[in-house]
């Protein structure tokens, strides 16, 4: 029976060769099996004896002409989809929260990451771990629970006010005044130092590839010069000089607490998930607990960090774990390597189960602290007086500016710090980010505005003055938000040291640079987190913004010839500005502007359905290309018709000749047809888009200037290929340029007489720069004022 079954399936293979070489072909196809069947529904079936049962051949099917359009209709129809792979419907996703809303953690969630941490016979080393300075570990977890308490109430009622008070310790804003704040910011810094050191001998001690000896040498000189400045009361022997320590230490108290409110309200602000909320705040409030601990005897604690700093150094050096010399990466890069060289080892046998939990523990707690380490000492650092400019103490200005670009869904931040150093973004998340903190310092101002001044000028003060317009969708969420940033400005006169703090905390927090280092904080948190870990940013919103706070004395010191970023937008030199209304206008200049904003917000719309590529644009018009269409098959299918109908019964008349004229004639509709609407969407578009102060010429730069006629002057700068856009001064006419696209012979003199420049887009900055040389000797009296030059390539 056996030996008959397989002579059976010999010639079965032999008769049908055709079709084994098909299901050879089928096969890896039709091998898997099908879903939801058993496993073993696909399997040959084998039987006792071991005999297979024969693959029986598939009839070859000749598929007929009414086939293929039931093909062709079959692909149309919607294919069931399995209910694993249909994701959430839309009224099931859940909508993104507002922005200002309260915390999303409990205090017990977050106690539990504030407590220390233990799990079995596993020891976890506790980072920013007061042990050392303080008598009871009671006492301890009492302070951890009323910072606790104190930073979730802020959290959990995000309109409670927020404001700065010394308690008359700060007198006015006079230069004492300033330098006693500057005091208070070194102090803060060096148990800031203090808890760093702290966290380094952790690394040093348990994880040695996260820590090296330059940088731990590098904090225990910081603690050690730091010493200098720390007072110790026990060297404190007059009773009035106790008292002026004591509120000193209680100012300082304050001046944390404020910090640390402000940077609760930006943490809940910046993303709505728990897991973020609950492990920053969790290492804020040990941080902010371990140095108010550290300054009630700073000098005193300075000494027990250093040599406890100095055994662990030389304890480490001896057995060689530290490593010698820090890389080019990252402090989270770093964390990254490491981890992967603990699961290596882990799997090679030569690190335990406890060694990489304890390293992941260490690498999680890195993770946590790397971002709040930079915002806490920008913070102060800000507020210190570290005279960069080389101005006196009380003449400063701080402005932050930001405004949408006219782009949509594209906005930038300016800002200028008391040292006059610039620096801007326009990142997304960054802009996103600045939007929370622009939102915290307009409640604050809102509510200092409004509330009762209890503290009077003092005599000597300085006038600290604060300017500011802002306007966010979060205070009207229906309607359209007005980002009109020429119009009226808020002023208000700051009358104390408490006054001018709460101000200038939460707007050094609006930096870029603040902003860029928190919002990569949450994007290592993101990145490194698990897929529960929800660390989602709040959806982008519309804001505009302006704050300015300067003193008496800046603004009297005031040179003519250098232009600031407040005056630069109270002139309207920005491109935008000249767009949208201003009130100091006359009524038929802002009907202009208000006409030329609603034609540009119309032209914008319809330039979004435009398609981009490296050789055209591509306009969607269906209306009149099928018209035109229309009217050239009309014309060709009425000389075919001409040359059916009329044939030879005509005498005289060539019927193919009056086809063809006809055909030639449909042929120059369609080219005439195209031409005349191009040409009248560049003349239409080139008369809408005229902005004032601004050119954007294809292949050519053209430079204005105002002098005291009301004649402007063009410079022409040859910039092939680059687009370049400049705003120098304001003409009072717009200007006709026609675009200059080198020959060929030019370009030979071009490449000719750049040999010193490396690419034709320096070759365009050179021209340009050389250009306004000129403008500027030629026209000293008034020279142009740049106030911005962007390069398209």
């Amino acid at each position: 029976m056996s030996s008959r079954s397989v002579t059976l399936g010999g010639s079965l293979e032999e008769k049908t060769g055709v079709e084994g070489q098909s299901r050879e072909a089928s096969g890896p196809q039709s091998s898997p099996s099908q879903p939801n069947t058993p496993p073993n529904y696909n399997a040959p079936n084998r039987s006792g004896s071991g005999i297979e049962p024969l693959p029986l051949p598939r009839r070859i099917t000749v598929k007929s002409a009414g086939d293929k359009p039931k093909e062709f209709f079959h692909r149309f129809r919607r294919q069931p989809v399995h209910p694993a792979c249909q994701g959430p419907s839309i009224d099931s996703e859940e909508r993104p929260k507002p922005r200002g809303g309260p915390a999303q953690c409990d205090v017990e969630e977050v106690l539990k990451k504030v407590l220390p941490r233990s799990e079995g016979a596993a020891y976890y080393p506790e980072f920013d771990d007061a042990a050392l300075y303080v008598q009871s570990e009671d006492g301890l977890k009492t302070l951890w629970h009323v910072e606790t308490e104190r930073l979730m109430r802020i959290a959990k009622n995000p309109d409670t006010p927020l404001e700065f008070s010394s308690h008359s310790f700060l007198q006015g804003d006079n230069e004492k005044g300033y330098r006693d704040l500057s005091k208070l910011c070194q102090k803060v810094l060096t148990a800031i130092t203090i808890c760093l050191l702290d966290n380094e001998c952790i690394n040093a001690e348990h994880c040695g590839q996260l820590s090296d000896h330059q940088r731990l040498s590098s904090l225990i000189r910081q603690v050690s010069k730091g010493q200098g400045a720390a007072e110790s009361f026990a060297n404190i022997e007059e009773a009035e000089h106790q008292e002026e320590a004591l509120c000193s230490l209680g100012a300082t108290y304050e001046l944390i607490n404020y910090i640390s409110a402000v940077l609760t309200r930006l943490i809940v602000q910046t993303s709505p998930g728990s897991y973020w909320q609950t492990n920053v705040l969790g290492v804020l409030i040990k941080r902010i607990t371990k140095i108010k601990l550290l300054l009630i005897d700073l000098h005193a604690n300075s000494t027990i960090a250093v040599r406890a700093a100095e055994a662990i150094l030389s304890k480490v050096r001896e057995s060689g774990d530290t490593q010698q010399k820090r890389g080019e990466m990252d402090e989270e890069e770093e964390c990254e390597e490491y981890m992967r060289m603990i699961e290596a080892n882990e799997k090679e046998g030569t690190a335990s189960f406890e060694d990489s939990q304890v390293a992941a523990h260490c690498v999680e707690q890195n993770k946590f602290r790397f971002g709040l380490n930079s915002a806490l000492r920008h913070i102060l650092m800000s507020l210190r007086f570290i005279n960069r400019s080389g101005l006196p103490a009380t003449s400063f200005e701080i402005c932050a500016v930001a405004y949408e670009t006219g782009f949509e869904g594209f906005k930038a931040l300016l800002f200028q710090d008391r040292d006059l150093e610039y620096s801007a973004t326009s990142d997304l998340d960054n802009m996103n980010t600045a939007h929370s903190a622009f939102n915290i310092l307009n409640q604050i101002v809102t509510h200092l505005k409004h509330q009762s001044r209890e503290h009077e000028a003092y005599t000597n003060g300085l006038k600290t003055t604060l300017q500011w317009r802002y306007s966010g969708d979060e205070d009207n969420r229906s309607g359209q938000v007005d980002i009109d940033l020429v119009g009226y400005s808020h002023c208000l006169q700051l009358n104390s040291m408490d006054e001018v703090i709460t101000i200038m905390v939460p707007l050094v927090m609006t930096c870029p640079v603040f902003l860029s280092d928190f919002t990569s904080f949450r994007h290592v948190m993101a990145l490194t987190g698990f897929i529960q870990d929800d660390v989602q940013p709040l959806a982008e919103g519309k804001f505009g913004a302006f704050f300015r706070m300067y003193t008496s004395e800046f603004a009297s010191m005031k040179r003519p010839d250098v232009l600031h970023l407040s005056e630069a937008l109270d002139r309207g030199f920005f491109s935008r500005a000249g767009l949208v209304r201003s009130s100091h206008r006359p009524p038929k200049e802002q009907h202009d502007a208000t006409h030329r904003l609603n034609e540009l917000k119309k032209l914008t719309e319809y330039m979004d359905e435009w398609v981009v590529d490296e050789t055209c644009v591509t306009v969607s018009c269906p209306g009149y290309v099928w018209g035109v269409i229309f009217t050239a098959v009309v014309f060709a299918a009425g000389g075919l018709g001409i040359g059916f109908s009329v044939g030879e019964r005509i005498n005289g008349v060539d019927p193919s000749n009056l086809a063809t004229y006809l055909w030639v004639v449909a042929a120059f509709i369609v080219l005439v047809g195209k031409s005349m609407k191009v040409a009248f969407n560049r003349m239409k578009y080139a008369k809408q888009s005229y902005v004032p102060k601004v050119s954007r010429v294809f292949g050519s730069g053209i430079i204005r200037d105002r002098h005291a006629s009301s004649r402007a002057r063009t410079w022409s700068v040859p910039i092939w290929p680059a687009h370049l856009s400049v705003d120098v001064g304001s003409p009072a006419t717009p200007i006709a340029a026609a675009p200059k696209v080198p020959s060929g012979r030019e370009l030979t003199e071009l490449n000719r007489t750049s040999h010193q420049v490396a690419t034709p887009l320096a070759y365009a900055t050179r021209n340009l720069i050389t250009s306004m040389r000129n403008c500027t000797s030629q026209h000293a009296q008034q020279p142009p004022s740049i106030l911005r030059c962007q390069m398209h390539p």
